[in-house]
C-alpha cells in the first residue's frame, strides 16, 4: 500500500493517488478506511487511523470503537485509545462503558479538558437515564 499511494492533501484537500493513470481522487477518509482494512494487527497506525475516522463528517462510531478495541488488547494503557473508545461509547448510548473508558483515561491524562468535557456530558447523560426510570417507576 505504501508504495502505492502518495499523499500531497491537508485534511481539506483529497488524497492524490498515484496508482495508474490519471491519477485518482478520493477523501482521505477513504484511505484510513483501506489501509486499516489492510493492516488491523498495527495497534499504532490504528490510533494514527482512529483520528482520521473521528475527523469523518458522518463518523462511525461502531468502527472506532471496534479499532480501539482491538489497539487496547495489546497497549491497555494507551490514552488516546482510552479516551477514544469513551467517545464512541458516548454517541453510541453505552453511557456506562463510555464512562468507564473516559475515567481510565483521566487516570493517565488528568487535565485533558476533552476527556473531562466528556466525563461531565456522561455523567449528565447518565443522571437524566437514571431520573426517567425512577419516574416510569
Amino acid at each position: 500500500v505504501s508504495g502505492l499511494l502518495t499523499a500531497h492533501s491537508s485534511r481539506a484537500e483529497p488524497l492524490v493517488i498515484s496508482y495508474s493513470k490519471p491519477p485518482y481522487r478520493i477523501s482521505w477518509i477513504k484511505v484510513c478506511l483501506f489501509v486499516l482494512s489492510r493492516a488491523p494487527s498495527l495497534p499504532r497506525d490504528c490510533v494514527a487511523f482512529q483520528t482520521c475516522l473521528l475527523q469523518a463528517e458522518l463518523v462511525n462510531y461502531e468502527r472506532v470503537k471496534e479499532y480501539c478495541l482491538k489497539v487496547l488488547q495489546k497497549e491497555g494503557e494507551n490514552f488516546k485509545a482510552l479516551y477514544r473508545s469513551g467517545v464512541a461509547f458516548y454517541h453510541l448510548g453505552d453511557f456506562n462503558k463510555a464512562l468507564y473508558y473516559l475515567k481510565e483515561a483521566r487516570s493517565r491524562q488528568p487535565t485533558d479538558t476533552n476527556v473531562i468535557r466528556y466525563i461531565q456530558l456522561t455523567e449528565m447523560k447518565l443522571s437524566r437515564c437514571s431520573q426517567r426510570e425512577k419516574e416510569t417507576l
